[in-house]
């Protein structure tokens, strides 16, 4: 059904949101889109030019029924950054760092595009594709986002130790990949890109 989006403003964002109940949670990504900002505006040197849209949804199934995309939101995935609008949305759920880790990634995506490709034309989503990997793409959303810990350590060293570790000149689109091994391209970028920042 029709959905009565409210807003709440934060200096450099609107969160969009529908239900009452979830307001204290709204509030809570606001602060942490402001702080995404603070931290990744700085690390890659970037600015918003314009207040920065955000749809919350109070659950994952809620989420999966968006019509902010047509066909709505394929099973699994966290979060989106939709790049025609520059919109992130996201559900509700998961714990608070969870929670700020997404922000920050969804963040990232919707800084750099805005930095990128300041101009939108009809056949943008495809240009888009073709300009930008896959790997670069969502391993600086991760990096960004400092996911760097044991989970993402043991992810990777498992795949190097059952040697399926992919180059990156196979992962410009995920489009190839069984859905458990998405995760493990969106770690391969972000190590390639702090290998390239410790180098």
């Amino acid at each position: 059904g029709v959905r009565n989006w409210k807003t709440l403003k934060t200096e450099n964002f609107e969160i969009h949101y529908c239900d009452d109940e979830i307001f204290e949670s709204v509030r809570e990504v606001g602060q942490w889109a402001e702080n995404a900002y603070a931290k990744i505006g700085k690390k890659l040197g970037v600015k918003l030019t314009r207040t920065a849209p955000i749809f919350v949804y109070r659950s994952q199934n809620d989420f999966q029924q968006s019509t902010v995309f047509v066909g709505g939101i394929p099973e699994g995935v966290a979060g989106v950054t939709e790049f025609f609008q520059d919109r992130i949305v996201v559900p509700l759920f998961g714990s608070e760092k969870f929670m700020q880790r997404l922000i920050e990634h969804e963040f990232t995506h919707q800084l750099y595009v805005q930095d990128y490709f300041p101009w939108k034309i009809p056949s943008y989503l495809l240009l888009k594709d073709s300009l930008i990997p896959d790997w670069f793409a969502e391993g600086l959303a991760e990096w960004a986002a400092d996911a760097y810990d044991t989970d993402e350590i043991m992810l990777m060293r498992d795949a190097v130790l059952d040697d399926r570790m992919r180059h990156l000149y196979n992962l410009h689109g995920f489009g190839h990949l069984n859905p458990h091994e998405i995760q493990e391209g969106y770690q391969t970028g972000n190590f390639a890109l702090r290998f390239i920042e410790e180098k």
